[in-house]
């Protein structure tokens, strides 16, 4: 990889645009736009600037290196970065059947819960019981626990991931 791919390469995994690296090192834009291109390069202090500015070495961005040799390099190890945070597929598919099944059997005690309403006196008056009534008279108040349970089990699948990325930024911030 030639210093202009490298620095083009480093610049754009900071997300920054060329304007915005020439005040940083403090030359031009159309200067960093020809060393990109390859068709200029930095002066020494230019190249230390940009080496402290992305945190690499002189050396990094001074010796060509075949394509095949960015894994060892800065960009290389922001794109392994990204892969390692990446959150399994099959543990996120799992989360969401627990979670699916889970709710599946809460929306299913619900409906039957309004199919099959319960009466109860009140007085001279019939009232329509609540559904905690319902799941007493058909004993399935730990059935419908259990569902919710299989729901929260679920979305704690799918969402830990996520919540240990974002604890683990914080801690190094």
């Amino acid at each position: 990889m030639r210093l202009g791919e490298k620095i083009l390469a480093l610049r754009r995994a900071r997300g920054l645009s060329q304007e915005q690296l020439s005040t940083e090192i403090g030359t031009s834009r159309q200067a960093i736009s020809k060393w990109e291109l390859g068709e200029a390069v930095p002066e020494v202090e230019n190249i230390v600037q940009l080496a402290k500015f992305f945190g690499v070495t002189t050396d990094y961005l001074l010796i060509d290196k075949p394509r095949s040799a960015v894994a060892g390099s800065p960009i290389g190890a922001l794109q392994q970065d990204a892969k390692k945070h990446r959150p399994n597929p099959a543990w996120l598919a799992f989360g969401g059947v627990l979670t699916l099944l889970g709710l599946g059997g809460v929306v299913t005690f619900w409906v039957l819960h309004i199919l099959n309403p319960m009466w109860v006196s009140a007085g001279d008056d019939m009232v329509r019981g609540d559904f905690s009534l319902f799941l007493d008279i058909y004993n399935a108040g730990g059935l419908f626990a259990f569902c919710w349970f299989v729901t929260s089990a679920g979305l704690g699948m799918i969402l830990f991931p996520y919540m240990k990325k974002l604890l683990q930024e914080r801690g190094q911030a």
